[in-house]
Order: structure tokens, then sequence, then C-alpha cells
């Protein structure tokens, strides 16, 4: 194949791929990235984007387009955050930085490919219904690229890696056994670990 991206720079949206097959050759504002498959690239509004080479084999790539209301900076690092109103503290998880997204990442695609598909399958129906599941399908592939802050101990990052699973497979029957076969762990021991890093027991998840 010997096609290139388009030349573009008043795009008034990010654009994110999602690398499959092949090779991309893309640059912006004069930095060349050579793209491969697992790779997620994201490119700003506003900026000059172009093919910097020809494509040479068969390429597959996902692109999603999308926009923020709010204020966006590029940064090397997620910054704290101030509520502008008090939080109590028996509230629910609040987030304390920014969301934070990198520009160029290599991650296993294998729960995110599912669910851009399904992005795309009711991003095209013409209802109220098609458009909240779209919704909330963008929101689980945000949590799913975004840049993870450290966690505390090995039960809390496993306590998040466990989240993610069960919203990813929320349409699935999932019980203790089926997840300790995806973490390899005992389902006792994935319970015992879960409860004690997010305090909650997983039957109330």
């Amino acid at each position: 194949m010997t096609k290139r991206h388009p030349d573009r720079d008043n795009l008034q949206y990010f654009v994110l791929f999602t690398i499959v097959k092949g090779v991309l050759y893309i640059a912006e504002d004069g930095t060349n990235y050579t793209l491969h498959p697992g790779d997620v690239f994201l490119l700003l509004p506003q900026h000059h984007h172009y093919s910097w080479k020809k494509i040479d084999q068969r390429t597959e790539y996902y692109w999603i387009h999308f926009s923020v209301r709010g204020n966006w900076t590029e940064d090397s690092q997620p910054r704290q955050m101030v509520p502008n109103i008090a939080i109590p503290k028996q509230h629910y998880f609040t987030p304390a930085v920014t969301l934070v997204i990198k520009k160029f990442q290599h991650l296993q695609t294998v729960a995110l490919i599912p669910l851009i598909d399904r992005l795309l399958k009711y991003s095209v129906e013409q209802n109220s219904v098609g458009f909240w599941q779209s919704q909330q399908l963008f929101i689980d592939i945000i949590q799913l690229i975004q840049y993870a802050m450290p966690t505390g101990s090995v039960d809390e990052a496993l306590s998040s890696r466990v989240k993610n699973y069960l919203i990813n497979h929320f349409a699935e029957q999932v019980d203790n056994q089926v997840l300790a076969n995806y973490f390899h762990l005992h389902p006792n021991s994935i319970t015992r670990k879960f409860k004690k890093a997010s305090m909650l027991p997983l039957s109330s998840i």
C-alpha cells in the first residue's frame, strides 16, 4: 500500500490511534513517529499532522476523535487537583490528580480492541441507548489507557486490576474462580487481597 495519512493542521479534536497490524508512519509538528501493533498514540488538536513516509505494507488501525470542554495541557506527569467544594471523608473515592494520557505508549490490547469495536457499533445507532452506551465505553477506554499513578502496595495494584477487569467484563458471569484463573491466584487469596486493599468484599462490586 502507498497511501499516506492526511496532511492536516486545523483539527479541533484529539485523535487516538490504536495500531492493529502493519506499520503507520505519522508526524506531528516535525517529530516523526513509527507506530507498530499494540501502540496507542495521541494526536493533539490544532497541531500539524501528516505522514512522513508512505505505508509500505498492509496496515490496520483504529482512530477515535474526541474533544474536551475544560482546559488541557502537555505535561510529563499528573498534577494535584484541589476540589472546589469540601469532599466528605465518607464519600466514595474521588481522584486527586488530573487525567493523563501518554502521547505514545505500547499496551496489551486484548481488552482494548473489543471495547473500541463495541464503541463503534453503538456510536452509529441513532437512539439514546446507543448514545449512552458509547459514552460509557469511551470512559472505559480512557480508563484502560490513562497513566496510572503508582499504588501503595501490591494488593492495591491487584485491587485496581480486578476492578478494571470487572468493568470490562460487566456483561459476563464473573466469579472468584474466573478471577483466580485470570490473575493466577487461589480464589480465597484474591478475595482476601481485594478486601484488604479496597475495604470491600468482592461480592459488593
